[in-house]
């Protein structure tokens, strides 16, 4: 999970509550964790990996029964992750990106993707030759629908360690990382999605649901936003959906 301020650490309080060993990370570079800021998902990926590493380390924890949660782009990186380590025995994720490219465009018109495209590749250019990228708000890349624009500033007012510039070459890392397509590798996977997600469109979720073999779950939330579908009455239906899926599939152990 993460970060490890704001909603995310709600949500691990809830289900260390109900018995489950839970851990929360930040991604190198954001929050609280050192390096460059940036969003390279691929090398986030490699951070749950490591946090999986870790977690089965610990005294009372069982390596053979680790579970993945994530929502929003974190939920893309628990399908991502959960296709390709075999560590992983379920997933549980809400309003998750199923394809970078996809979402990167569809926050944007027709020119606007064509010029941000054309932008990206000057920027490629400029690293290549000169070893200077330019750095950018993140709502330059992920372009903000009316609720996301109200959402962050009072998320960054909250929570300073979360604001600051990335690199644009964050946008090509976006495009290409495409978590659906090893949707067909998953473990068992509980997907929730609101109807009405501005921000990440419901065509993801069927994207990620259709791909992945049983035993799977969707549970769409009839007229929700992306936020929306994190707070009362979605969200707390999804949590017990996710405490009982949890508890099947890391219950006993699974080839």
């Amino acid at each position: 999970m993460t970060p490890k301020d704001g909603r995310i650490s709600e949500v691990a309080k809830r289900f260390t509550e109900r018995g489950f060993a839970t851990l929360i990370l930040d991604y190198r570079g954001l929050c609280r964790s050192e390096g460059k800021r940036r969003l390279f998902p691929l090398e986030q990926a490699e951070d749950i990996r490591n946090a999986i590493t870790f977690l089965s380390l610990q005294a009372g924890v069982d390596g053979t029964r680790i579970g993945l949660y994530g929502s929003s782009f974190g939920g893309a990186h628990v399908v991502y992750v959960g296709g390709t380590d075999s560590r992983v025995k379920c997933v549980v994720c809400i309003g998750a990106i199923a394809d970078g490219e996809d979402w990167l465009r569809k926050l944007r018109r027709q020119w606007e993707w064509r010029d941000l495209w054309e932008r990206v590749k000057r920027d490629r250019d400029s690293r290549v030759l000169n070893g200077v990228g330019e750095m950018v708000d993140p709502l330059e890349i992920m372009l903000p629908d009316p609720e996301t624009g109200r959402e962050f500033p009072a998320m960054y007012q909250n929570f300073p360690a979360a604001a600051g510039d990335m690199p644009l070459a964050s946008v090509e890392m976006i495009a290409a990382y495409k978590p659906f397509k090893v949707a067909d590798a998953l473990p068992p996977i509980l997907v929730g999605h609101g109807e009405a997600d501005d921000l990440v469109p419901v065509e993801h979720a069927y994207l990620i649901y259709g791909g992945a073999r049983e035993p799977k779950r969707l549970m769409i939330f009839k007229g929700a936003s992306h936020f929306q579908a994190y707070g009362a009455p979605h969200f707390d239906s999804f949590f017990e959906s996710a405490v009982d899926w949890f508890g099947t599939y890391l219950s006993e152990q699974r080839p």
